[in-house]
């Protein structure tokens, strides 16, 4: 069967809830079809674009990629922390610092394929790194400058006392990892318990065995776990003197780009 007819038919489960809205509540209908037409957009898109990526299986075509997809996720993080636009570049390098020693240790180390270099690994193991980090840096950089914000008091009086700004820092870290910390422990207590994760239930259908599936879901989430940390602590030290003044004030335009 051609993809665009399955495509469709797949689509026609959308009459289900379609009906539901337009009997009993019209207003998310129009939503609803815009934001179907944007996923197809965009998968579109994306489809395409790894479809070149594999086709050639380059590693300078799939550097160009990851480096692409880094830059992606830096814009997208700054937008939902309200960082300005000029901290994207070093986002970019703390996001890219932090994702590279998990994805070299499980390529070389732990899973250690054939050709860790080829798209077929770096490409999807790359994809569940960076998802991850956006959903956890959007959290704990908002949690960061924002409780900076509000004890605007306290951090100065810590300065004020003659800590260097790392070490009046470090409080805030801790509430920046204490609000990363809190879903993943409850992600994590409730996986294949009450929960089966997207990413195994891909695997299965990619048809990798049972076995595979929870072993490869069990290193990629602690990979992300990993790589959420490094990003993290390696986006803050990135972004420090673009972020904070000579004094150690933080500068006007954080949280207001």
């Amino acid at each position: 069967m051609p993809i665009i007819t399955r495509l469709l038919l797949g689509l026609l489960l959308l009459a289900i809830p379609a009906y539901a809205y337009f009997m009993f509540n019209r207003a998310p209908l129009r939503k609803l079809a815009l934001a179907v037409a944007r996923m197809l957009l965009q998968l579109s898109v994306l489809g395409g674009c790894l479809w070149v990526v594999y086709h050639y299986d380059s590693p300078w075509l799939t550097a160009l990629w990851i480096v692409a997809m880094t830059l992606v996720v830096a814009t997208a993080t700054c937008q939902r922390v309200r960082l300005p636009r000029r901290l994207v570049p070093w986002v970019a390098a703390g996001i890219g610092g932090g994702i590279v020693l998990p994805l070299l240790y499980l390529l070389l180390v732990v899973i250690r394929p054939e050709l860790p270099a080829s798209a077929r690994w770096l490409v999807p193991l790359t994809g569940v790194l960076l998802a991850h980090v956006l959903l956890t840096n959007t959290t704990s950089l908002g949690t960061f400058y924002r409780k900076i914000k509000e004890e605007q008091t306290r951090y100065e009086e810590l300065l004020g006392n003659g800590l260097k700004r790392r070490h009046a820092l470090a409080p805030f870290i801790g509430e920046a990892l204490l609000s990363m910390a809190r879903p993943a422990v409850v992600y994590l207590s409730a996986m294949g318990l009450l929960t089966m994760p997207m990413l195994l239930s891909g695997l299965l259908l990619g048809g990798a065995s049972p076995v595979d599936a929870v072993l490869l879901t069990v290193l990629l989430v602690v990979a992300a776990q990993t790589a959420a940390v490094a990003s993290l602590l390696l986006t803050l030290w990135a972004t420090d003197r673009q972020v904070f003044d000579r004094r150690g004030n933080l500068r006007g335009d954080v949280l207001e780009g």
